[in-house]
């Protein structure tokens, strides 16, 4: 299930009040590589049969009583006879929404991987049609693997007040005949009011006073290292923030290297270095 990382909720008990977002990209270099994210491509119905049918799944399709909320295709530009797939539909009877990643192959258009889990309640998450992307920037976390990403943006903005959370990505990599998850609930937007901010309040029944507060924003970018752990490479994280008044920060910029555990790259130290670093 994706869920609020260690660092996330920490980070809302400080709440007050909100709005804003950012943007931060996971990426083969320290630039992030926008262009590998998809621009938003609907599967085709045949696509969306095969995964149903794979996942022995009733009414996989979406409107008209359909159980599909948000899907996304995009052909893998490592071997172009694969289709990426990425559906998020409502589990039987409940509100409920769960996530299918699966792999295509186009010239039989039969499933060649799936991949599922429970994203949560839509209630919650308010998932919209276009709530899906897929990121196929060259995340090669082997000499011969290379991961793909799914992004999960949410119909809400997840809030505390004075700070908040945006998209979340997960990365998947092709393990025999099964699709395993080796980042899940990397969030990628980080934002909050700089700390000192007059938030301008006045009380509840009235707008904001001309003090417009400064809005910190965190961009974070991945790079493959050369270093290996437990056979995959390491992961560079590097970390900067600026303020959207133009004012320059002086905070210097965070580094992390993730290392596999053999199954995934834990997030959690990762998240308590990131913490300490925003203080």
């Amino acid at each position: 299930m994706i869920e609020l990382n260690a660092w996330a909720i920490l980070t809302a008990r400080k709440a007050f009040c909100s709005i804003a977002l950012i943007c931060m990209g996971l990426s083969q270099s320290v630039q992030a590589q926008s262009a590998s994210v998809s621009t938003k491509q609907l599967c085709s119905p045949g696509i969306v049969g095969a995964v149903g049918e794979s996942l022995k799944i009733k009414d996989f399709t979406y409107g008209n009583g359909g159980t599909i909320v948000s899907d996304v295709c995009k052909v893998w530009p490592k071997d172009e006879t694969i289709t990426l797939v990425a559906i998020a539909y409502r589990a039987t009877s409940v509100d409920v929404l769960n996530l299918a990643v699966a792999m295509i192959d186009n010239g039989r258009n039969e499933v060649i991987a799936t991949y599922k889990e429970m994203l949560g309640k839509q209630a919650d998450i308010q998932l919209g049609r276009d709530g899906l992307s897929i990121d196929t920037a060259r995340y090669d976390v082997t000499k011969g693997t290379r991961a793909f990403g799914v992004d999960v943006t949410r119909g809400t903005i997840m809030d505390w007040g004075e700070s908040g959370l945006g998209r979340v990505r997960n990365l998947y990599v092709l393990d025999g005949n099964e699709i395993r998850p080796i980042i899940k609930g990397f969030y990628l937007s980080y934002w909050r009011f700089a700390p000192g901010s007059n938030l301008g309040w006045v009380n509840s029944e009235t707008a904001v006073t001309d003090s417009t507060p400064a809005i910190e924003t965190i961009t974070l970018k991945i790079a493959i290292s050369k270093s290996l752990t437990n056979d995959y490479f390491d992961l560079s994280i590097f970390s900067v923030s600026s303020y959207d008044d133009g004012f320059k920060s002086n905070r210097e910029p965070f580094q992390y290297k993730l290392k596999f555990d053999g199954k995934q790259y834990p997030l959690n130290e990762m998240n308590k270095a990131y913490l300490k670093w925003l203080r």
